[in-house]
């Protein structure tokens, strides 16, 4: 490991001028603050954390250190450009763990660069400096060597730009045992520490770093996430190749990976391979699709491929000969989707999709998509069912070929995307009463895990859950405000980038608005930016129906109240637009009774 203290020098030249900053004087009280941070990292409450650490989705990794009873460890602070009421520290916070994927996520996550600030009350942490906040990778290229069970050697040729003055900062596995760094060809300095590796330059434009590394089973061995066992193996993305952070808009790449592994394994990547065997060794090449942040690498000595094409999509199943369920019933399934989705909203981004058997996960589930392909358990699950919880769960995972985002809320385009698509299926297979048992059953999914309050779509950077269960409830009221038609033109022009090139929130949120007629940003802003969802209470006053949002956010969306009157109820549905909205009822003296989202159709929370 080099540490490198050009780093800190050059901070400080650029910093002085970019930031303002009069001196790189320490006083006590800055001393005294960076002292009190080490204290509360390591023996504080968790509530003290959270205080503390409230930026860029750092909340959901201080929920994994609670919920992991993960021992936490204070590193290296050090103040790095100060002046009398500002600062630029660098900070480095452990955990105690043999799980080098938590290790690496929350130690990364929690450490970096903070902008600090001094008003009367003392020092205090403005902000957090984002990893790649003005970087870039551009591409990756890696030449993989695989010793199945052993280890992997890794020379990854990364094309990046860099403009940040605090230099060139990366996520790595915390367990890599790097061996050698090159800059333009040239051996340079670099610094690796808690996930993060940092190297000291500024200025460059298309330059070409290559990370010649390792990892061996200590670093990969975590069934849940990764397991690089001797007959098969899956490495998840995030967990091998360097990016930002989950979620940066700023590390979506174009890849291109060569693998060598021993000619009686097979091998796949989250994209589509080619494979050829020489002298006992395969030979695997695989170039993404479309840029993206991170891919998959799989294995295994037993797969049989198999391969299906329903133009302009071509399927395949990786998989063992006793593999359920039946290849067959996998592809009628892939293609259905296909083929609905394609109606509805065009076709799909990859043209490709593939469905990979993982050993290593045992029993008979869905485990998870990336890029274009889906990773099954030993078995897979029933691609849909009614009971005891409506799913379509291949259908979710073959859509996620259909949205590719970055950027904020990028979650929400893809989890809360594929979570609202499983309704297509579920109403087609079962109808109406199993369709509202499934959002009822999302809504259950928000409350238990207890979101509300906690963390919003738009910082789900780790995948929390928010963006399933909360996201798709968004989709949902966006879906009965707008109308079927009006929605699936929106999302098919941000699908094919007919508005706009990009494929961001943003892109989306023009895309619905062409369709709408009508700018959907301000009711979508709150609802992604939020941390809670509308809390309401209806009452009558002066013979009008008046509807109160008595939370912090004020909400847009359709609300369904029921006047009991003594003919009978009377069901109606409005458009919550401001904190206290009025309309005008018939007979208003007549009424006895109000009830808020008599149909439970609503995500939200009702006041009396």
């Amino acid at each position: 490991m080099h540490h490198s203290r050009k780093l800190f020098a050059l901070a400080v030249t650029v910093l002085i001028s970019h930031f303002a900053i009069a001196q790189t004087t320490q006083d006590s009280s800055l001393t005294d603050y960076l002292e009190q941070i080490q204290q509360t990292y390591e023996t504080g409450s968790l509530d003290e954390l959270k205080k503390l650490f409230a930026y860029e989705g750092q909340l959901s990794l201080i929920s994994w250190i609670e919920e992991y009873e993960l021992p936490r460890q204070a590193g290296e602070v050090r103040a790095i450009a100060s002046s009398e009421d500002s600062a630029i520290v660098l900070m480095f916070n452990r955990i105690i763990s043999d799980h080098p994927i938590f290790s690496t996520m929350v130690q990364s996550g929690l450490s970096g660069f903070y902008k600090l600030n001094k008003d009367q009350n003392g020092w205090h942490i403005s902000d957090r400096i984002a990893i790649g906040r003005a970087n870039r990778i551009e591409q990756q290229t890696l030449d993989v060597v695989i010793d199945p069970g052993v280890k992997m050697q890794i020379v990854d040729t990364l094309l990046v730009d860099v403009a940040d003055p605090l230099g060139f900062r990366m996520t790595l596995n915390s367990q890599a045992r790097i061996s050698r760094v090159l800059l333009q060809g040239e051996e340079v300095d670099y610094t690796f520490e808690c996930g993060l590796f940092s190297i000291d330059v500024t200025n460059i434009l298309n330059g070409e770093l290559v990370v010649e590394y390792s990892l061996d089973t200590a670093a990969l061995n975590r069934p849940e996430y990764v397991d690089f066992a001797k007959n098969y193996g899956m490495v998840r993305q995030n967990f091998w190749h360097p990016i930002f952070k989950f979620g940066s808009a700023r590390d979506i790449a174009d890849f291109l990976i060569r693998v060598q592994i021993p000619a009686d394994y097979q091998l796949t990547t989250s994209f589509p391979v080619t494979s050829q065997v020489q002298n006992g060794v395969r030979l695997i090449q695989s170039e993404s699709l479309y840029p993206t942040a991170d891919l998959a690498l799989l294995y295994d000595n037993e797969w049989q491929i198999k391969q299906r094409r329903y133009p302009p999509m071509t399927f395949e199943i990786f998989a063992t000969s006793d593999y359920n369920p039946s290849e067959e019933a996998v592809f009628r399934i892939m293609q259905q989707t296909n083929d609905l989705l394609t109606a509805k909203f065009g076709p799909s981004t990859s043209n490709y999709f593939g469905l990979v058997q993982s050993r290593i996960l045992k029993g008979s589930y869905w485990n998870a998509q990336t890029n274009c392909i889906f990773i099954s358990a030993e078995n897979g699950g029933p691609p849909i069912n009614k009971s005891p919880t409506p799913r379509a769960k291949v259908a979710h995972e073959v859509s996620h070929a259909w949205t590719n985002p970055s950027g904020p809320a990028r979650l929400f385009l893809m989890e809360g995307w594929a979570t609202f698509i499983e309704t297509y299926f579920l109403q087609e297979a079962y109808g109406d009463s199993v369709v509202h048992a499934y959002w009822q059953k999302q809504k259950e999914r928000y409350h238990e895990g207890n979101y509300d309050g906690t963390i919003s779509l738009w910082e789900d950077g780790t995948n929390s859950g928010v963006s399933y269960w909360k996201g798709s409830w968004v989709l949902k009221i966006l879906h009965d405000m707008l109308g079927e038609k009006v929605f699936e033109t929106g999302f098919k022009n941000y699908i094919q980038n007919t508005i706009t090139e990009d494929k961001d929130i943003y892109a989306f949120a023009k895309s619905m608005s062409a369709a709408a007629g009508f700018d959907v940003w301000p009711m979508l802003e709150t609802w992604l930016k939020s941390k809670h969802i509308p809390e309401v209470k209806a009452f009558v006053q002066d013979r009008k129906l008046v509807v109160e949002q008595t939370g912090d956010d004020v909400f847009q969306f359709p609300l369904e109240v029921a006047l009991k009157t003594p003919d009978g109820v009377r069901p109606q549905t409005y458009m919550i637009k401001k904190r206290r909205s009025q309309f005008s009822i018939k007979n208003a003296d007549e009424v006895t009774g109000i009830q808020i989202d008599p149909n439970n159709e609503m995500l939200l929370k009702v006041r009396e």
